[in-house]
């Protein structure tokens, strides 16, 4: 009985391990957006749109890449990271982007046909923001700053925590390394 009962676990596992390994998966090519290097994206699966950071623009396409529309974000930056999430506690529908030089912007995309700036931010000091991640009312924003100072300047990692509960937006927190 014991041998039997064995010999049935044996085979389940046996069948179970070659349909894994005989299962390949493939990847189908859909499309690709055709004019500068898009360095950055995020998705709205809910609504079929994909956001594209394409040098100092967003774009907005619909799932199959056709374009909805587009917005210059900044003039003397190029975007570096966009944060966007479908289901945000407050309902918002925004694009949260960092650009190399030019601070945080906040793009609301309720009508992604009609996108228009809906906050921004500029740390103090010269240099380039990298990311962002938003929770809650907090966005979080990673850079490297030079900041003057009587010493002839200092160059550091930094990272931010803005309030998006206040106008104008404020760093509540700011940690140097």
């Amino acid at each position: 009985m014991k041998i039997k009962t064995f010999a049935i676990f044996m085979l389940i596992i046996f069948v179970t391990v070659q349909t894994a390994v005989s299962a390949p998966k493939t990847v189908k090519f859909v499309g690709q957006w055709p004019f500068h290097p898009t360095k950055m994206i995020a998705v709205d699966a809910g609504r079929g749109l994909v956001f594209c950071g394409n040098g100092d623009t967003l774009v907005i396409l619909d799932a199959n890449l056709n374009l909805k529309s587009s917005i210059r974000v900044t003039e003397s930056g190029e975007i570096t990271s966009l944060f966007y999430d479908p289901n945000r506690p407050d309902g918002s529908k925004e694009v949260f982007i960092t650009c190399k030089n030019d601070g945080l912007h906040i793009i609301n995309v309720d009508d992604p046909a009609k996108p228009f700036p809906n906050g921004e931010y500029h740390p103090d000091g010269t240099g380039e923001l990298n990311g962002v991640f938003v929770s809650g009312n907090r966005a979080y924003l990673a850079g490297h700053l030079a900041i003057n100072n009587n010493n002839g300047g200092q160059d550091i990692f930094d990272m931010q925590i803005i309030d998006l509960t206040k106008s104008p937006l404020a760093a509540s927190l700011s940690v140097h390394l």
